[in-house]
């Protein structure tokens, strides 16, 4: 075979894409790690209406939590780490 062509480390053959993509895994791991440790959970409001009589319309809103425990946050951000150093061998 032509050294082009060649499937066995020749001219031409791409290296492989795993430890890069085990870097961009890595890295947004640890995002995901940092924020949920800053924060611990996310918030968002819901409205409901309450009464709804004819032209009267009253409604409320509602403010819902999830949380994020700091041990996951933590968990994450280890594995991201791990994840940077294994890309980098």
């Amino acid at each position: 075979m032509p050294p082009a062509l060649s499937l066995a480390g020749g001219i031409g053959v791409c290296p492989p894409k795993e430890p890069v993509m085990n870097r961009a895994v890595g890295i947004v791991l640890c995002i995901i790690g940092v924020i949920g440790l800053a924060w611990g959970g996310v918030n968002y409001k819901t409205q409901d209406t309450v009464v709804n009589i004819g032209p009267v319309r009253a409604t409320r809103e509602q403010t819902h939590h999830i949380p994020f425990p700091p041990v996951a946050g933590g968990l994450v951000l280890l594995g991201g780490i791990a994840l940077l150093i294994a890309s980098k061998k």
